[in-house]
């Protein structure tokens, strides 16, 4: 997919570095067969660090309208962490210049995964007081 963007580029869908996630809904049409139909998706490129780690960067994340505000970006992006962390050669997460929207959503999952695999040193009373979330986004 191209949109029409500042700066924008094809990926090479033949490189290895590459990771597409899409998140999509599946339903049965009239006729009683599964179908399935889009949300979203987050593209991820692998990075190289030295000496055998990888750099996973956020490139692209696109939740179409119909399903935006409704938890889908906090699932998939929730999701994506939680897939990359099962490889013992990720040093960290990134996004490629994140948008004001993306900023506190990449926040929100970072802490409740704090909050979940460090419980000790991450308590809900103080994702609560970080300035950039609100009451309704940790609920």
């Amino acid at each position: 997919l191209v949109f029409f963007m500042d700066t924008t580029s094809t990926i090479d869908k033949d490189d290895p570095n590459w990771i597409i996630y899409f998140l999509y809904q599946q339903y049965q049409n009239d006729n009683g067969q599964t179908c399935l139909a889009p949300i979203g998706f987050i593209t991820v490129y692998l990075y190289y660090a030295y000496p055998d780690k990888k750099r996973p960067r956020i490139s692209q994340m696109l939740i179409l309208p119909l399903y935006q505000r409704r938890g889908h970006g906090r699932c998939l992006l929730t999701a994506i962490y939680n897939d990359l962390r099962k490889d013992s050669r990720i040093q960290d997460i990134t996004g490629e210049d994140p948008s004001d929207e993306f900023v506190p959503l990449s926040d929100l999952v970072s802490l409740e995964l704090c909050h979940k695999y460090l419980p000790d040193l991450f308590l809900k009373e103080s994702i609560l007081k970080t300035s950039r979330l609100t009451k309704e986004m940790i609920d």
